[in-house]
C-alpha cells in the first residue's frame, strides 16, 4: 500500500537492481462503471459543449453512472526510477492515475483513489485527478475509453494511442522517466487526417 490508497504491484524480480523499470501489472481500484448507453443514438447538435458542436455519433452518449461501487480490475502500466513511481491506465484514456514522489510518499498531482465518472466529457464519463492528455479537445471522448498501449522497456517509455472518431486525428503519448532523475517526459504524436 502506497500513501494509503493504492495497492500497488512491486518490481518484477528480473528488473529490480534496472535504474528505470517499466512493465505491465493490473492494479484493483474500487469503480462505479457508466450504465448502458440508451439504445438509440444520441444526436447533440445543438449542446453547445466547452467550443465543440456536442455530436458525439458514432459513440454512445452515456448520461448514468453506476450508484454500486465494485472492485473492478484495470490494466495498469507502471514506470519506476529511484524518484517516481507512475501508474498509467491505458483503458481509460491512458491517463496518469498516480504519480508518487517516492522520496516523501507524497503524490504529484491529485491521486483519486476511486474511479467515479462525473458526467462532463463529450459522451458522458469523464474522471478527476491525475493527467488526462487531450486532443483534438477538451475532456475528449477517448478519456474514459481504452487505449492501445506498447512499453519500450529500454527506454523506459510506456505508449498510449487513440484514435478520435470526429476528426479522425490520431493522437499518442508517450510518458518516460529516465534514470536519476525527478523529470516525468511526455512526448506526443499527433497525426491529422483530414483538412
Amino acid at each position: 500500500m502506497l500513501n494509503g490508497t493504492f495497492d500497488l504491484p512491486t518490481r518484477p524480480p528480473g528488473m529490480a537492481d534496472w535504474p528505470v523499470a517499466v512493465w505491465s501489472d493490473p492494479v484493483v481500484l474500487p469503480t462505479y462503471l457508466p450504465e448502458e448507453p440508451a439504445r438509440y443514438p444520441a444526436y447533440l447538435d445543438r449542446r453547445v459543449y466547452q467550443g465543440s458542436s456536442g455530436r458525439v455519433f458514432p459513440l454512445p452518449f452515456h448520461d448514468r453512472i453506476s450508484e454500486t461501487r465494485k472492485a473492478r480490475r484495470w490494466l495498469g502500466l507502471h514506470l519506476e526510477n529511484a524518484y517516481v513511481r507512475l501508474l498509467v491506465l491505458p483503458e481509460l484514456g491512458g491517463r496518469i492515475q498516480l504519480a508518487l514522489d517516492k522520496r516523501t510518499g507524497y503524490p504529484l498531482f491529485f491521486a483519486n483513489p476511486v474511479i467515479k465518472p462525473a458526467l462532463v466529457g463529450l459522451a458522458g464519463p469523464w474522471l478527476a485527478g491525475g493527467v488526462e492528455f487531450n486532443w483534438p479537445q477538451h475532456h475528449r471522448p477517448a478519456t474514459f475509453l481504452p487505449t492501445a498501449w506498447d512499453i519500450d522497456a529500454a527506454d523506459g517509455t510506456v505508449w498510449c494511442s487513440d484514435h478520435d472518431p470526429f476528426d479522425r486525428m490520431k493522437g499518442m503519448h508517450g510518458i518516460r522517466l529516465r534514470p536519476d532523475s525527478t523529470v516525468i517526459e511526455l512526448k506526443v504524436r499527433l497525426f491529422n487526417r483530414s483538412d
